[in-house]
């Protein structure tokens, strides 16, 4: 095993509020979800969405989709933090967020069932999962 030529020092990001708390915040590239939505991951992630959804599917209103919205949120802030990192920043966010939760969201069972970019926006089709009340005390 070979010992990292870079000093772990050199690896901390100077800019970055956990590693340095008098750092001001970063600005973000994208204001909002919708526009990281709209502008880099929309128009970036290019794959073939079936109308019928037999292999893929999305929903032009996704941001009906409770679900959708969360794993979206998530894939924008990860890409707003790891995108300073000029080192493998964008890499990571490629492989741990974008190829992680992309193809939960466009799976034909996933939170956009029943929704196509032709056929738009499907009400109801899913619905959340159901739950019984627990025992009374159970999580006290």
């Amino acid at each position: 095993m070979t010992e990292d030529p870079v000093p772990e020092d050199e690896w901390k990001d100077a800019s970055d509020p956990v590693e340095n708390p008098a750092t001001p915040p970063r600005k973000r590239l994208y204001a909002n979800l919708l526009e990281f939505v709209e502008t880099e991951l929309g128009p970036m992630y290019q794959r073939p969405i079936d109308d019928d959804g037999r292999n893929l599917t999305w929903c032009p209103k996704w941001w009906r989709h409770r679900e959708a919205m969360l794993r979206l949120d998530v894939l924008w802030r990860a890409f707003e933090h790891l995108r300073h990192d000029g080192k493998t920043g964008l890499s990571e966010w490629l492989r741990d967020h974008v190829d992680h939760h992309m193809p939960i969201l466009l799976d034909t069972n996933g939170p956009l069932h029943g929704c196509s970019p032709e056929r738009g926006h499907v009400e109801g089709r899913v619905t959340g999962l159901v739950t019984d009340p627990p025992p009374e005390g159970l999580f006290d």
